[in-house]
């Protein structure tokens, strides 16, 4: 994971990393409860789509780490397999780049707000608790 986008969840977050106990407090509770939670910066699809957008490039470098390890698919086929899991229509891989690409699509927002997600729940799993 890019130390850029770990700036960039913190940043997001409204956190300092100077206030240790906020700081540890907040990371542990996004790890054992997941960022859907309610957090700061990850509430709204507008914030949430926003940091996508901006964060793009280092969030599509963590997704593709982990397409590696699980999917030989790829970065966008596991985004579909894990954003439209549930969904009834049969999505794929081309579906999530256009949701990715086109702001107008009726998926755009879902998406980015996923991938939004997934950044901070793995800013929030890389620190050590112990």
């Amino acid at each position: 994971m890019s130390n850029q986008l770990e700036k960039a969840v913190v940043k997001q977050l409204g956190l300092s990393y100077t206030d240790v106990e906020e700081f540890r407090g907040t990371m542990e509770n996004i790890r054992n409860n997941g960022i859907d939670g309610g957090f700061h910066g990850f509430i709204y699809y507008g914030d949430t789509a926003q940091f996508a957008t901006e964060n793009l490039d280092e969030i599509m470098d963590l997704v593709r780490d982990y397409a590696s390890m699980f999917n030989d698919d790829g970065a966008y086929s596991l985004i579909a397999d894990l954003v439209f899991k549930d969904d009834i229509e049969d999505k794929n891989a081309d579906d999530v780049v256009e949701a990715i690409r086109d702001t107008k699509s009726d998926d755009h927002l879902y998406v980015m707000n996923w991938l939004a997600w997934f950044a901070a729940e793995n800013v929030a799993n890389s620190y050590d608790y112990a």
